[in-house]
């Protein structure tokens, strides 16, 4: 569990850094050149997310809740929407008219659906862990951006293949759940 708690520790320290520093940020860029601070970010992501992954696998854990069968349908809807999100980023969509940073709705909306259907001690420390994460990343995005200057609608065509890839994202996650995450969804 402790390399779990790390690699979460870590995942958010990095992310956050940018978020809560931006001259800090500037700092770093400045001395170490674009390229090289995109590839020093990319290493600690991936080592964050390599610790997650062991860490998840190899940590004994314990049962604190089951909630009733009726929350895996609800916890399906919530994944879809949240790859739908996933997509606007990709794709800008109508979704953006609304929703000013979906990348972290969606990881703010696959936690929640997460923890909906898992209540483990492993589970729990990731997802919440990631779901508070992605709600602080948006308060400090926020306060450093300043107020939300809204783009014009995109066009049908754009919304319509945000959504298509949004649903293959859905299908291959939940086909590809096993392989991803060593838990298979049926």
């Amino acid at each position: 569990m402790e390399i779990l708690v790390l690699g979460l520790i870590l995942w958010i320290f990095v992310h956050l850094v940018p978020a809560m520093t931006p001259k800090l940020k500037k700092i770093l860029v400045l001395r170490m050149g674009a390229n090289n601070f995109k590839l020093l970010f990319t290493i600690l992501i991936v080592s964050s997310v390599s610790l997650i992954v062991y860490g998840w696998r190899n940590s004994e854990t314990s049962i604190l809740y089951i909630l009733p069968d009726f929350v895996y349908p609800i916890s399906t809807a919530i994944l879809l929407l949240s790859y739908l999100l996933f997509a606007s980023a990709i794709f800008p969509n109508r979704f953006l008219s609304f929703i000013r940073h979906p990348q972290l709705m969606f990881i703010i909306a696959w936690a929640v659906a997460h923890l909906l259907v898992n209540g483990d001690i492993r589970s729990i420390t990731l997802f919440s862990g990631m779901g508070a994460w992605a709600i602080m990343e948006i308060a400090f995005i926020n306060k450093r951006d300043g107020v939300r200057v809204k783009k014009a609608a995109p066009t049908l065509t754009i919304t319509i293949k945000s959504f298509v890839l949004g649903l293959v994202l859905f299908f291959a996650t939940v086909f590809g759940h096993q392989f991803l995450s060593g838990v298979a969804l049926y």
